[in-house]
């Protein structure tokens, strides 16, 4: 999706729905995303999404195929005004966290945090990647995936999921407060499930409700999209990239060690795709639709989205 430009006027306010259950037909093509444990089945609607008309030249064009016209990208200062590559970033770092993070009692979680009011990525990262070289050294090697968040001040720090390859048996919390250092304080948490890991440190980095959104964005909040999110019968207003306001452009919120593997992507029909979750149980069926009720031309997208979790004792048989 191309960047919006940040232009004054008021943005038009989208409906966003989710309903319950999905109307995939057989033959309709999906992505298949192994993950671990789970397969997700997604299928959505593109002939009404400006995307699919679109292919990157360089850095700063593309070309529009359907007119064959060059146009330039509207880049924006934070990460907030690309809003469809942060909702990509999430969504990838969703997968590798379900992908790697298998057994939870071989993880832990690790916060990193200033003493000081650090705002400085990049100093963040280096002192990031000087604490795991100490850890590694004085106690185990792991791999790990992180995740960058402003705190309420403003100061920078770091989530970690630390994975290894057996059960954690012990981990010194003072030898792992000493590896960060002086510099402020190295939190050390149990891991539950991988899903409230991913919850909690994907949360508030993109779409924020209208109330959160005027506390972050202040006088810059009409230059946002908005959307009305309904659920269950419940309205609530969002706004689109709040956020990501405060992290600068192009920059990885969301990184991991070169040893987390990776989810395996397949495009298949949906008949095929039933298949191959046969000995799964199916955990989640939704729709969303997001439609401009401004637009006399009926534009509207949808996602239908489907999660099976293989059972437990084909996980148990190793198969």
């Amino acid at each position: 999706m191309l960047t919006q430009s940040n232009n004054k006027e008021m943005k038009t306010m989208l409906l966003k729905e989710r309903i319950d259950g999905t109307s995939i037909q057989p033959n309709d093509y999906v992505t298949v995303t192994h993950t671990g444990k789970y397969i997700g089945i997604e299928h959505h609607s593109n002939s009404n999404d400006p995307s699919m008309y679109v292919i990157k030249r360089s850095k700063n064009q593309y070309e529009d195929i359907r007119t064959g016209n060059i146009e330039e990208y509207n880049h924006s200062t934070t990460r907030a005004g690309s809003a469809q590559s942060l909702r990509r970033s999430i969504a990838l770092f969703r997968q590798m966290v379900a992908n790697n993070v298998i057994d939870v009692s071989a993880c832990r979680g690790i916060t990193l945090s200033y003493r000081e009011d650090v705002q400085d990525v990049s100093k963040l990262r280096n002192d990031q990647k000087n604490f795991i070289r100490r850890l590694r050294k004085e106690w185990q090697d792991f791999e790990y995936l992180s995740a960058l968040e402003y705190q309420e001040r403003a100061a920078l720090h770091a989530h970690m999921i630390i994975v290894c390859p057996e059960p954690i048996t012990y981990l010194d919390y003072k030898m792992v407060h000493n590896c960060w250092g002086k510099k402020g304080s190295a939190h050390v948490d149990l891991i539950h499930s991988d899903s409230q890991i991913t919850n909690y440190l994907t949360k508030d980095k993109l779409d924020l409700p209208l109330e959160d959104a005027k506390k972050v964005l202040g006088d810059q909040i009409d230059k946002y999209n908005m959307y009305e999110d309904i659920e269950h019968g419940d309205i609530k207003i969002y706004v689109e990239g709040a956020g990501a306001y405060r992290y600068p452009s192009y920059t990885r919120i969301f990184t991991w060690s070169t040893g987390c593997k990776k989810p395996d992507k397949q495009r298949m029909p949906y008949s095929e795709a039933l298949k191959l979750v046969k000995n799964y149980n199916c955990i989640n069926k939704n729709t969303i639709i997001v439609s401009n009720p401004e637009d006399d031309n009926g534009f509207y997208v949808y996602h239908m989205y489907e999660k099976y979790e293989q059972k437990r004792e084909e996980i148990f048989n190793g198969r």
